[in-house]
């Protein structure tokens, strides 16, 4: 579907938009390289340890060892910082980034007794 540009405005606007989405799609390509490239590193170390033959499954070998492959760690450590940040728990600044105005999400309250004693402070 193309849309119908009808002034240097709107083509400006578009061409920044370009740009932007450019360099969106470069940056996320740098780093999905990298993180395969930290996913090789860790294979091979899973390897080292176990003793495991490029033909296993990696996965399988991971899962005994109770790792994470790296795309899920740093989904997790994301996610652990997030919640640490909004439940006073974690740094500051990162609290004040996710604050949107008056609309902050807080830390979630247990609502039965085995989660209150899951929870820090309770």
């Amino acid at each position: 579907m193309k849309t119908a540009v009808t002034g240097p405005k709107e083509l400006l606007s578009m061409r920044g938009w370009n740009r932007k989405a450019d360099l969106c799609h470069r940056c996320s390509s740098y780093v999905l390289q990298r993180v395969q490239k930290l996913q090789w590193v860790q294979n091979a170390a899973v390897r080292l340890l176990t003793g495991s033959s490029l033909w296993d499954h990696i996965h399988s070998v991971l899962y005994q060892l109770h790792w994470l492959p790296v795309e899920y760690r740093i989904r997790f450590k994301v996610l652990v910082l997030t919640f640490k940040a909004l439940c006073s728990l974690g740094p500051s600044f990162l609290r004040d980034r996710l604050s949107a105005g008056d609309r902050l999400v807080g830390c979630p309250q247990p609502t039965s007794r085995y989660g209150k004693t899951s929870l820090p402070g309770h």
